[in-house]
């Protein structure tokens, strides 16, 4: 299973659950922490974490399932 988290800004305090999250599922699953949306390649699940931005369609179809989270 590929997971791909999208949060825009590298700076926003967020950042250092989702790096803890990622590294301990990681085991078991690929999972791709990005902060642009030109990086979305794909994959089965697309979280957007605190996006200051609109991810247009474009991007999301290429993911099986997604959901976005505000902060």
């Amino acid at each position: 299973m590929k997971i791909t988290v999208l949060t825009t800004s590298e700076d926003h305090p967020i950042n250092s659950y989702i790096n803890k999250w990622a590294k301990e599922l990681g085991k078991d699953k690929l999972i791709e922490i990005i902060h642009n949306k030109v990086e979305l390649i794909g994959g089965d699940i697309l979280f957007l974490i605190s996006c200051t931005e609109v991810i247009p369609n474009i991007y999301r179809d290429k993911f099986k399932k997604n959901t976005c989270f505000t902060c």
